[in-house]
């Protein structure tokens, strides 16, 4: 069995890196293009613009993002655990 915590510290990992790396391809104009290249690798064509660098956002989503990845994950592997054991 996983250690709930262990897994859970992964995916905060994973999801505050996601935001800080988006947020430096904002911040350096890369990102809609990035964007761009994905729905045109897709075949999906949508109007979508990526707005200007906000820091104030940014500094907001990338330190909530881990904890909150951290906590969901955590709980999944719990109840998914206690329903292994029930059974």
């Amino acid at each position: 069995m996983s250690n709930p915590n262990k897994v859970g510290l992964v995916f905060a990992i994973l999801l505050g890196g996601w935001h800080v790396a988006w947020s430096i391809l904002v911040a350096t104009g890369l990102g809609q293009t990035l964007y761009n290249f994905i729905l045109w690798a897709h075949m999906i064509h949508l109007a979508v613009t990526i707005g200007p660098f906000d820091f104030t956002a940014s500094i907001d989503r990338t330190p909530l993002s881990g904890p909150g990845g951290m906590l969901v994950e955590s709980s999944l592997l719990r109840q998914r655990g206690r329903r292994s054991r029930s059974t």
